[in-house]
């Protein structure tokens, strides 16, 4: 049987977002810069990361869909279209407190492979006729 469930990471990353800004604090993404296909401030990445304001404030038309993270912002005076793999986020935090929510580095599907993987070799039979 083929596990084809969607990834659990946008849902985790919109209820963070939601539950930073109705307590009041400021939502920030740290993000992985060396992904591919990704439109970002590049001039801001230090270390293969850079970390965005997504609050209200800072964005607009903000898009956390199943596939793709996207919102407009300005750098530098430019407005720019921010555009991001959610694979590529690292944690989502309140910049006040810190508090948030980090994930691994793999992703979803590398890790359904390891479990599908580790599920499949434990299929022995592990039952013993007794008489």
């Amino acid at each position: 049987m083929e596990d084809n469930t969607t990834s659990k990471k946008p849902y985790f990353i919109r209820a963070m977002f939601e539950w930073i800004s109705d307590n009041g604090y400021t939502p920030h993404l740290l993000i992985d810069a060396s992904f591919e296909n990704m439109s970002i401030p590049r001039n801001f990445v230090q270390n293969e990361r850079i970390t965005l304001n997504i609050s209200s404030s800072a964005t607009r038309n903000l898009t956390i869909d199943s596939d793709l993270i996207s919102f407009d912002a300005r750098f530098e005076g430019k407005t720019m279209n921010v555009q991001l793999p959610y694979e590529a986020v690292i944690n989502i935090f309140a910049r006040e407190t810190g508090e948030g929510m980090a994930f691994s580095s793999e992703s979803d599907t590398a890790n359904r492979g390891l479990v599908k993987k580790s599920i499949k070799k434990d299929k022995t039979p592990h039952l013993k006729l007794v008489e």
